[in-house]
């Protein structure tokens, strides 16, 4: 961990001037606060977490922002970024001549190198080691982990190897034969975790109803990955999880493309963020600006099913489980568990969290 340290400190040295060096460190610390009272939360902010956040930004979805607000959050950051940038601004730095500064940069960086070289050098096997059996450890290395993921993130969305044109998959797909109208409905969870499912074998009762149903439960599943970003696209997409990218999948058609094609109406009904570029090319509504209950898409569900005649596929894409604040994802006739947490995660105990997003399971799949 030292060693990544050592280069963020070779970096400042190297490139950084009176003002620079200031806004850099103050960048830095502002970041490096939001960054590390989230990972008290268990949040890990990859690549891919920061793809759901930008996304967030361009579609001004203020509604998520302003439920990570809390005043913990606040003192969080104003103790261990804001006061250390204004003591920062009030250091203030001797300027020296260009031969001398530099030779003092050269110095300082020579000096950093060597230690870290023989650091490593003297416990090269126990180093060796521990960076092989704790590969995990790089997500809590704060803020370097962060910079990295947004270099990643830069790299592959604004300058990817090569320029991938958009692929037509299925573009002769037909229904072949005469066949009455069939309508078919597709909900695309938020947050559900497969073990808090009673169908799985989870000890609450979260599935009352559906487990009376004579219906096929697929258990052996698995998602690409856990922010919306990634997740949403990689289910319509024709790419296995291995070879699935965002961008491999946002240049091809999809699952919903090809049944377009074929005749299907298909249309997206959106009570989240947004549906991450899979509904592009088919018509769709985004009601989550109405900030309502996932129960309120049946209204606009229905009104679409009475209007057509011929085979329909609607995908209603659920504001589910979604973080932090479970309480706000049911009304007060699922509370069946308690106590409840209502509030933000961290003013609540485990139990209550727990409790609060198993209510929100047992709304949602309340049949």
């Amino acid at each position: 961990m030292g060693l990544f340290f050592a280069i963020l400190y070779i970096v400042l040295v190297l490139f950084s001037n009176k003002i620079t060096l200031k806004v850099f460190l103050s960048i830095i610390l502002l970041v490096s606060a939001i960054i590390g009272y989230f990972s008290k939360l268990g949040v890990v902010f990859d690549q891919f977490m920061l793809a759901n956040i930008i996304d967030n930004i361009k579609e001004q979805n203020t509604k998520e922002a302003l439920e990570l607000l809390s005043v913990p959050l606040v003192i969080h950051i104003s103790i261990f970024g804001l006061v250390p940038i204004v003591l920062l601004w009030m250091v203030k730095i001797k300027r020296q001549s260009f031969l001398i500064e530099s030779r003092n940069r050269v110095l300082a960086t020579l000096v950093v190198v060597t230690v870290c070289i023989m650091m490593i050098w003297a416990n090269m096997k126990s180093v060796t080691y521990f960076g092989r059996e704790n590969r995990d450890l790089r997500y809590f290395i704060n803020p370097l982990f962060v910079i990295n993921a947004g270099y990643s993130y830069v790299d592959d969305v604004y300058f990817p190897s090569r320029k991938e044109y958009f692929k037509v998959i299925g573009g002769d797909a037909v229904i072949e034969g005469k066949q009455k109208k069939t309508v078919g409905i597709f909900i695309v969870g938020e947050t559900a975790r497969a073990d808090r499912f009673a169908l799985n074998g989870y000890d609450k009762d979260t599935n009352p109803r559906l487990s009376k149903r004579n219906l096929i439960n697929f258990s052996n599943t698995a998602s690409c990955g856990t922010s919306t970003a990634y997740s949403v696209p990689c289910m319509f997409s024709l790419l296995g999880k291995d070879d699935y990218s965002p961008q491999k999948a946002d240049n091809q058609s999809n699952v919903l493309d090809i049944l377009k094609k074929a005749g299907v109406k298909v249309f997206w009904l959106d009570n989240n963020s947004s549906c991450k570029g899979v509904c592009a090319r088919i018509e769709n509504r985004n009601m989550l600006s109405e900030n309502k209950l996932d129960i309120a898409m049946l209204d606009d569900l229905k009104n679409t099913i009475d209007k057509q005649n011929s085979n329909v596929l609607i995908v209603l894409h659920s504001l589910g489980s979604h973080g932090p604040r479970y309480y706000r994802r049911y009304p007060k006739a699922f509370g069946k568990f308690t106590p409840a947490c209502k509030n933000t995660p961290e003013k609540c105990s485990h139990e209550e969290v727990d409790n609060a997003y198993d209510n929100s399971i047992l709304y949602r799949l309340s049949d």
